[in-house]
């Protein structure tokens, strides 16, 4: 794939940071005969991650099984999903690290460990690309709400990562009791690199870094100071984002970092709903990170699927786009789209991916639905006799979202499709590349 080749050869660029790994392998032969034991008695439930996460589990599943823990952060797989590094958005969020009064504290939290060899950050060696991004993620928490990181005594994490949030609260306060919640397999990795570190780290309550997998053993009467889940918890399943809200409420305070869509969930309304939920007992504010532009090939391919490229049905188009003779009046009038003639009940399908945003009766349109596609793009379906969508919903380009029909003003079975960009209507004939 083009987006690891890229990876690549940005971590290319911190060629010539080396980390010292003789210690690390003095210590592996001993972490691993322990990672060795506990893969004899795992227990990995499926029904709770998403297909990308399935995957993800099971590649580091063979990683544990073929001891090559060494060398874990320079892989491909894992930077993608757990360990950002040379991105110029990274420096963005150091500078503001750097101005901030708890500089001290965070220079000291930034520096980054050998474990794992990880790729230092090109324009910051001491530390990494991942490390800055998680401490900078705290000292947003810690300046909105005026927050002393040192007296945080217990703090529960939702998706560990491979430790790395855990690591930095050992720099915070010795006396802090983290407790990770995560898949069984990725908790042995979170044991490697926490052992490594020589924290007191193990999957029993007595241990000051406590890794659990059953989230039955999760006690939600305690209170815990803090709550994370630094993207972890918009990567996962609806329905078991419900058994966490207890230990949510239960928080005294709670940083949940989260992307706006992640395969078919629109993490965006859900974080709004949540937070329409819990502002009866905490402060919360939604704080878009400037800095972080995602993922440029990423962006491409969405930027694509967003945008219209195929007919919303076949047929012929009656009346195009721009000025006409009003069949009602017969009136010179401005026609914003394109009437397409087809036999009702054939098939409307949206024509690019998106989020259904109007779905019902609307004047002059009859029944119409209307699709967001982001990037300021805006689709029109409307006459319909049926839909077989409603609000909220996200589809895909090719999608049946309705069938064609003669309600509202018209003439006969057809669908009216309208194109508009920033809400300005434009012609059809420019977004649709199919013969």
């Amino acid at each position: 794939m083009l987006s690891n080749f890229l990876r690549k050869i940005l971590s290319l660029l911190s060629f010539w940071s080396l980390n010292d790994l003789r210690s690390i392998k003095s210590r592996d032969e001993k972490i691993l005969k322990i990672i060795e034991k506990k893969l004899n008695s795992i227990h990995f439930n499926k029904k709770h991650l998403k297909k990308t996460h399935n995957i993800f589990n099971k590649k580091i599943l063979n990683l544990l099984k073929n001891r090559k823990l060494t060398n874990f952060l320079r892989e491909n797989f894992i930077q993608k999903m757990f360990f950002v590094h040379n991105r110029l958005f990274i420096l963005k969020e150091l500078l503001e690290l750097k101005k901030d009064k708890n500089w001290i504290l965070y220079k000291k939290l930034i520096e980054e460990d050998n474990v794992g060899n990880p790729v230092r950050y090109f324009l910051y060696p001491k530390s990494s690309g991942n490390r800055i991004n998680h401490v900078y993620h705290l000292s947003v928490l810690t300046k909105e709400f005026n927050i002393n990181l040192k007296k945080l005594n217990n703090v529960f994490e939702f998706g560990g990562g491979y430790g790395c949030m855990a690591r930095i609260f050992s720099k915070i306060n010795k006396r802090t009791v983290f407790t990770c919640f995560d898949t069984s397999i990725v908790n042995l990795l979170q044991y490697y690199y926490l052992k490594q570190n020589n924290l007191d780290v193990g999957f029993s309550k007595k241990n000051k870094f406590h890794l659990i997998s059953n989230i039955k053993k999760i006690n939600t009467r305690y209170s815990n100071s803090l709550f994370i889940a630094n993207w972890s918890l918009s990567e996962t399943p609806i329905n078991f984002r419900k058994k966490f809200i207890k230990s949510i409420k239960n928080s005294k305070l709670i940083l949940i970092s989260f992307q706006e869509n992640f395969e078919n969930i629109n993490n965006l309304k859900y974080f709004k709903n949540l937070k329409k939920n819990l502002e009866k007992k905490f402060e919360i504010k939604i704080i878009k990170n400037e800095f972080y532009k995602g993922n440029f090939f990423k962006n491409q391919k969405s930027l694509l699927s967003s945008t219209p490229s195929i007919w919303p049905t076949r047929g012929w188009v009656t009346s195009g786009f721009g000025f006409r003779k009003s069949p009602f009046t017969g009136l010179r009038e401005k026609h914003e789209g394109w009437d397409i003639a087809a036999r009702a009940g054939s098939k409307v399908r949206a024509t690019a991916d998106g989020e259904v945003v109007v779905e019902g009766r609307e004047y002059g349109y009859g029944n119409m639905v209307e699709v967001d596609h982001g990037y300021g793009v805006m689709t029109r379906y409307g006459h319909n006799s049926k839909h077989l969508v409603k609000v909220g919903d996200r589809v895909k380009r090719g999608q049946v979202i309705a069938l064609v029909g003669n309600t509202g003003r018209s003439t006969g079975p057809h669908v009216h499709y309208e194109v508009l960009l920033h809400g300005v209507p434009v012609s059809p004939k420019n977004y649709i590349l199919e013969d």
